[in-house]
């Protein structure tokens, strides 16, 4: 069986354990418990995922996924699965747009505000670099307002960090 396949099969076990245990649907699943359902260590599964991520461009996966999370606690989102109604995968792609955005954005300001500006010394180029970095800040405050502007009319809200 290769990887995807493997992913595939973990997350079927996964939504039918949850619907069998609760009826509720699950909309994500964390790495550690598709490990732990197709038997491999979680390593190798979050090798998996991004096998599986890269199918999923090619239309080769039964579902697509959009992570959601970083490292041990690495989540998830199931954005479609076989049989999924149209609205709720709409939705889901929305949800994620905003999530994806919002996390572009954190992770700009947190390497700017803790790697970036606490090395400038005040010279020509650290003036420089100063500015060009104040341009990547301003860039995803403009990014986070037109996804809200996009989404917002769909019932979606992006909150923008200043």
């Amino acid at each position: 069986m290769n990887p995807v396949e493997i992913v595939d099969r973990a997350l079927d076990k996964y939504i039918a354990e949850r619907l069998r245990k609760g009826g509720i649907e699950p909309t994500g699943v964390r790495a550690i418990t598709l490990a732990h359902l197709a038997k491999v260590s979680r390593h190798q599964m979050s090798t998996f995922l991004q096998v599986h991520r890269q199918a999923q461009r090619r239309g080769k996966t039964r579902y697509v996924l959009g992570a959601e999370g970083y490292g041990r606690a690495g989540y998830w989102k199931i954005l479609s699965k076989p049989g999924s109604d149209p609205v709720v995968v709409r939705n889901a792609r929305k949800t994620h747009a905003v999530w994806i955005a919002t996390d572009a954005q954190k992770r700009v300001m947190s390497d700017l505000l803790c790697e970036l500006y606490p090395g400038l010394r005040g010279t020509i180029l650290d003036s420089e670099i100063e500015d060009a970095a104040d341009l990547m800040e301003d860039q995803m405050k403009l990014v986070l307002r037109r996804v809200d502007k996009k989404l917002k009319k769909n019932g979606v809200k992006v909150k923008v960090t200043t």
